[in-house]
Formats: C-alpha cells, sequence, structure tokens
C-alpha cells in the first residue's frame, strides 16, 4: 500500500514509528507499505506525483490536504494527483482521506473536506468503481475526540489507531470488492 500525505501520514507525534497508522494497518493486513509522507510539503507537485506513478502499489491512498497553500491548490493539485495515478495504475483502488482534525480552523477545513468529497464524485461519475472517501472528520467523534491529538492538528497514538481502524475497513471493503 502507498500512502501520500502530510507529516500526519509521516508519523509525526506517534509515541513511536510502529504506531503510525500506516504500520498498524500493515500488522492488522500482514501487507507492506511505503509511506510517502512530508512534514509540512506534502503539496502534490509534479516531480512526486510522478514518482508516484512509477511504483506499482496494491492499493493506494491520499491524505494530503493538510499542507496545501489554498482551497484552488487543493482543488487543481487533488485533481491532478488522482488522474496521474490513476492513468498509470487503473484498476488498483484508490482512497482518498479528508483531515481528521476538522475542528481547527473549522470553516476552512469544511471547504477543504468539501475539494476531496468532490475529487471522489467527480471520480465516481467519470465511471472509476474503485476509488473509495474516507470522511476524515468522522475519524475522531466520539467520547475521546478531545483526546486524539497533540496540538488540535497532529494525532496521538489513540488519534492514529482511531485512523488505523477507519483506513482497515475501507481497505477491506476494496479488498473485498476486488476479489468478486
Amino acid at each position: 500500500i502507498v500512502y501520500y500525505g502530510s507529516s500526519i501520514t509521516q508519523g509525526g507525534c506517534a509515541s513511536r514509528p510502529g504506531l503510525a497508522y500506516q504500520s498498524i494497518i500493515s500488522r492488522q493486513l500482514n501487507v507492506d507499505h511505503i509511506n510517502l509522507g512530508f512534514s509540512g510539503n506534502g503539496k502534490a507537485e509534479d516531480a512526486i506525483v510522478d514518482y508516484m506513478a512509477t511504483l506499482d502499489p496494491l492499493i493506494f491512498v491520499s491524505d494530503y490536504d493538510h499542507n496545501t497553500t489554498s482551497h484552488p491548490h487543493l482543488d487543481e493539485s487533488h485533481r491532478r494527483l488522482y488522474e496521474k495515478i490513476r492513468a498509470a495504475h487503473p484498476d488498483i483502488p484508490y482512497i482518498m482521506l479528508s483531515k481528521c482534525d476538522l475542528d481547527n480552523s473549522y470553516d476552512a477545513n469544511l471547504a477543504r473536506r468539501e475539494v476531496v468529497y468532490e475529487s471522489f464524485c467527480r471520480a465516481r461519475a467519470s465511471g472509476d468503481k474503485n476509488v473509495y472517501y474516507i470522511d476524515g472528520a468522522s475519524i475522531f467523534r466520539g467520547p475521546y475526540q478531545n483526546m486524539c491529538t497533540v496540538d488540535s492538528c497532529h494525532p496521538n497514538d489513540l488519534g492514529f489507531a482511531l485512523m488505523a481502524d477507519a483506513i482497515t475497513a475501507e481497505l477491506e471493503r476494496a479488498f473485498t470488492q476486488n476479489l468478486i
């Protein structure tokens, strides 16, 4: 599984590398992963997108909207990232994840979530049945909502465990649908 994103994807603020969400998922599903999380720099620049298109993933997970500079930049880059990965790998499951820390800068994050969701809807409308969306806003909801991050943005170990649970559920769905 190839994961692309920000410092959250990188695993920043996990108490040890094995508690980043990708490591948890890899142990749960017994599958290797490549973590392309770039602290402050997950902006879907052409060079990294072109590189990722050369990889041979089983599944691609896009989790990078934290680092884009603006709403228009996220819209353009999210579409371009999807299109390049999909052109190189038309049959793999592609998962789009929106930000988990919705409450921090609420209105701006609602707009970012909408961009990711619209990107998903465009992909589905174009006939892609192998694209999935995870609403990050739902991941930290519940009795532990205020205990999932170290700074209202970066997940701590609890936050990473909740992210792993949500992403694993969608990965299992993608695996199941691709076996049928």
